[in-house]
């Protein structure tokens, strides 16, 4: 982790880190309230107010017969900029055309053939893909399974948010960045570049929208299946999408025009939604810090991860039960199990998220370290170890220390 080098890099030269960011890492503001060394800088650049959020519930969206990705309100409000000759963003975290594709007959779902995930159409190129090992397809015209040509396509992508706005605006100007996209050299600044000196009117792409893009022209942004970036297995889940949103709410009304923002959503009383809309970090750190407190989550303890791979599912399994067993051991004889002032607590094994990827099958075991320095050591003799015993030539054995996604 580069903020983790810069720190221990400091502390080696006695030199300063300055740490700025306007939605910190929840452990990061935690431990510069504790140690009374936080800066504020309470104004916007230039005086600009903070853009308007409005959430828009796409349930309701749904039930008056909206069948588009575009809210009503979302709509409105790019027609508007395209009178004004203003710029709009529109931030979708999935890449694509279609996001899954299903036998309507038996509920096939088409996946990768070496990972557990579903496979992308891409129209461009009209094929699915994974995103996950580069595995490519051309789109199947049949199912496997029981040879019909019903075939669904849903969820949504980039690429069909594009085409849907193309069709609803023709005379917009329109530039889509994602990660297809970046595969062309340069591409990345020649599309920022192009977008900041006004030769597009609307940006559709992935969070890399969200980051950086200070362009005064830029008055609407706008989410498409916001709880995409918050709902999510893993203790960060709710951090990183207060982020993203925050940050991409923070594109609009950079200039002395005023900015809006239409975060479009199911689950519109999520925290998230509700923090983001109003823009407020500190109201966002309490309640997510009691939650953490409560689960023993850092900062409140350390995050160890082991993650075992291979091949062979049998395998794998076996030896990540083993490690289990012994580590429980190894804890219960340094007395560090259980309540008291230095617990040490194991959650797994069990499958990762993404049980497969790359014809690898792919378990975890977590442990929650509360005991300090003692804890640590423990875990990284026990992992030291382990790699002195010669493991079979298919099987990876990996220790996350500190680990930022539980994925």
């Amino acid at each position: 982790n580069a903020k983790t080098l810069a720190l221990e890099l400091a502390r080696r030269t006695g030199a300063k880190v300055v740490l700025g960011s306007a939605t910190p890492e929840i452990s990061t503001f935690y431990e510069a309230q504790h140690n009374g060394r936080i800066l504020h800088l309470p104004e916007r650049f230039g005086g600009s107010q903070l853009a308007d959020v409005r959430i828009v519930d796409m349930k309701t969206e749904r039930a008056q017969g909206n069948q588009n990705q575009l809210s009503r309100a979302l709509s409105e409000e790019l027609k508007l900029n395209l009178e004004a000759g203003e710029q709009s963003i529109i931030l979708l975290n999935r890449r694509g055309f279609y996001t899954t594709i299903q036998c309507t007959v038996c509920d096939h779902v088409f996946q990768c053939p070496n990972c557990d995930v579903a496979v992308t159409y891409h129209r461009a190129k009209n094929l699915v893909c994974c995103h996950y090992c580069g595995y490519e397809s051309p789109r199947p015209q049949y199912c496997p399974t029981c040879t019909s040509m019903e075939l669904s396509h849903s969820g949504v992508g980039t690429q069909r948010i594009e085409d849907e706005v193309i069709k609803k605006f023709p005379e917009a100007r329109v530039l889509r960045l994602d990660s297809d996209v970046l595969q062309r050299k340069n591409a990345y600044v020649e599309i920022f570049e192009a977008f900041a000196a006004g030769e597009a009117d609307i940006l559709i792409g992935t969070q890399i929208v969200a980051k950086g893009l200070d362009v005064a022209n830029v008055t609407l942004a706008g989410v498409v299946s916001a709880d995409s970036s918050f709902a999510l297995p893993d203790y960060k889940s709710s951090e990183r999408g207060f982020q993203l949103l925050t940050q991409l709410a923070g594109r609009a009304g950079r200039g002395k025009k005023p900015g809006r923002v239409i975060i479009q959503s199911v689950q519109t009383q999520h925290m998230v939604l509700q923090h983001s809309q109003k823009q407020d970090y500190p109201s966002f750190y309490n309640e997510e810090v009691a939650q953490r407190q409560e689960l023993n989550f850092p900062p409140f303890s350390q995050i160890f991860r082991f993650i075992v791979s291979s091949e062979n599912e049998k395998r794998a399994h076996q030896f990540i039960q083993a490690a289990a067993l012994h580590l429980r051991d190894a804890i219960t004889a340094a007395g560090l199990e259980g309540a008291g002032k230095s617990p040490m607590t194991l959650m797994g094994p069990a499958p990762c998220v993404l049980p497969r990827i790359q014809s690898r099958y792919r378990l975890h075991l977590l442990v929650k370290n509360c005991a300090g320095e003692p804890g640590h050591r423990l875990i990284t003799d026990f992992y030291r170890r382990a790699l002195e015993n010669k493991l079979p030539e298919d099987l990876n054995f990996i220790l996350d220390i500190d680990a930022q996604s539980l994925l």
